[in-house]
């Protein structure tokens, strides 16, 4: 049994306030609590400091204003503060005070389970605020009709330490081959700069145009798009990977499957329920499918399956499977200590193998706030049961 209070101070002239901790946050001894900060005239701010009992943490000089700090091993009250420099009005400041203790449950088995998809997202930093653990987007913003490009081109790596980094290769490259990240079957590229794309807000406020992996050998065939994400020191006992798919004008789908998998001390695990979209799931705006992973760490690895559209993937081709984005999340430590839910029934599902939702409020953003749920977010989500609410943001957060 654990105990974690929090009590709060008002911000001063209410121009910066904590987002997270807020009332009601539970935090263990020697585990990462993830602060975030919003200001109310983030155009007026020239950096924000964060300080743990008066000792300098870290400085950001633009939105979103994130930081990840260890309060250490004792059970103690600490005190965190936000100090933000403002161009017109001076200091601005903000507290919260934070009680840690108790023991961190037993770790949990490795599993992999399919939470939800959130319908028509395109902005990832006000709208359901993911990716704040860390993200990837291929061929972005591109000046210009990019295609059968290398993986890494105008790419946004935004990964956490803990995942990756990715091993781009062509297929020359056989030294290389083993760590591949991307499948050399078809082999997978990117393809961007289309203006009848949809246009992506990125987790840290960047606006473009989006692109795509593309896998050609997925057309009509079921594919290892994702080959092989590390995963290294750090990696937290349970995390969400969250895959962007729907973004191209409904070319390359992924029909038939998107299967997020993991390999653990050696073993595959995999979700016992996974999506299988038809085309009438896709409209042309992207979706955002995401997977809990539990029980993984330093050593083992993510995988991605994809079954696409049949036909060509070339030459104006719509054949083929593609994902435009990975976002990767913190399980907050509520929903943590919880066993991950079983998502409700819907044409999404495989077979005679439980059932997924079609739309849902997947999962929670990166916050490590556990107080009450937020309602869910997105056009037309709705929560799957005993999943978390989707993370509050906007602003400057």
């Amino acid at each position: 049994m654990w105990v974690c209070l929090l009590a709060a101070v008002p911000a001063f002239g209410q121009q910066v306030v904590f987002l997270s901790p807020t009332d009601g946050t539970r935090h263990y001894p020697n585990s990462p609590l993830r602060v975030r900060v919003r200001c109310a005239n983030p155009g007026d701010v020239q950096r924000v400091e964060l300080y743990l009992d008066g000792v300098l943490q870290g400085t950001q000089q633009a939105a979103p204003y994130r930081w990840s700090v260890n309060t250490g091993p004792s059970s103690a009250w600490r005190t965190l503060e936000a100090v933000a420099h403002m161009r017109s009005s001076g200091v601005q400041r903000a507290l919260v005070q934070i009680h840690v203790d108790g023991t961190p449950p037993a770790p949990r088995p490795a599993a992999v389970v399919y939470v939800g998809v959130d319908r028509d997202v395109t902005d990832f930093q006000n709208g359901l605020d993911y990716g704040n653990a860390g993200f990837w987007f291929p061929q972005f913003d591109a000046s210009s009709p990019r295609s059968g490009k290398p993986t890494d081109e105008n790419e946004r790596n935004g990964l956490p330490a803990w995942a990756g980094p990715l091993t781009h290769l062509e297929r020359w490259q056989l030294w290389l081959y083993p760590k591949r990240t991307f499948s050399q079957d078809g082999p997978c590229r990117s393809k961007g700069g289309w203006p009848a794309w949809n246009r992506f807000v990125l987790p840290d406020g960047e606006r473009g145009l989006s692109g795509i992996v593309l896998d050609p050998h997925a057309a009509g065939n079921t594919s290892q798009t994702v080959n092989r994400i590390d995963l290294g020191p750090g990696t937290p006992a349970s995390f969400y990977l969250r895959v962007v798919v729907d973004n191209t004008d409904l070319r390359h789908a992924p029909v038939g499957r998107i299967r997020a998998r993991g390999v653990h001390n050696g073993v595959s695990i995999e979700p016992s329920v996974f999506p299988q979209p038809t085309p009438a799931d896709f409209n042309g705006i992207a979706d955002v499918y995401t997977f809990r992973f539990d029980g993984f760490g330093d050593g083992d690895f993510l995988k991605i399956q994809l079954q696409g559209t049949p036909g060509s993937a070339n030459n104006g081709g719509r054949g083929g499977a593609s994902f435009g984005g990975l976002l990767f999340d913190y399980v907050p430590p509520a929903a943590a200590s919880a066993p991950p839910s079983t998502p409700i029934s819907g044409p999404s599902a495989p077979a005679g193998a439980g059932a997924a939702p079609v739309t849902s409020s997947a999962a929670p953003a990166a916050s490590s706030a556990a107080g009450a749920a937020s309602p869910p977010s997105g056009p037309g989500a709705t929560a799957a049961p005993g999943a978390a609410p989707s993370g509050s943001g906007g602003g400057c957060a």
